[in-house]
């Protein structure tokens, strides 16, 4: 039998399935739009994105570091479940600011208050985020 507080969480928090992944999302379905245009930009093969010059960097990064457009999905649905919350996002505006891309044990520091997936290359992930793009 369920408790409040876990129908009260499934209420604010609710859980969904990708149909195209069958991975489970948490989140507002609403919410969920970014995800899903970060998807197309690492994986689809739409000329309006394979030919965008700054998502082949990104995606170069990916191959270069063997990280799939899967497992970095993986990811950053993994980073939307533990950064999701508003408040998160008020408390960010407070926070020091991000460490470059090339510091793992910063990296690694950061991530020690919250829960990593183990399934996760999120150090490497992180790196790929944070590391500039080098401009035309």
């Amino acid at each position: 039998m369920r408790s409040k507080l876990e129908d009260f969480i499934q209420k604010i928090y609710p859980r969904a399935t990708n149909k195209k992944t069958n991975e489970i999302m948490y989140g507002k379905p609403e919410n969920m739009s970014h995800l899903d245009a970060l998807s197309e930009i690492v994986s689809s093969r739409d000329t309006r994105f394979a030919g965008n010059d700054f998502i082949k960097m990104v995606r170069l990064r990916l191959e270069d570091r063997n990280i799939t457009p899967a497992v970095f999905m993986q990811f950053a649905r993994w980073l939307y479940k533990q950064f999701s919350d508003k408040t998160c996002h008020k408390m960010s505006a407070f926070a020091p600011p991000l460490p470059s891309y090339d510091n793992e044990t910063a990296i690694e520091e950061m991530l020690k208050v919250v829960e990593i997936d183990k399934d996760v290359p999120a150090v490497v992930c992180i790196q790929i985020v944070l590391q500039p793009l080098e401009l035309p």
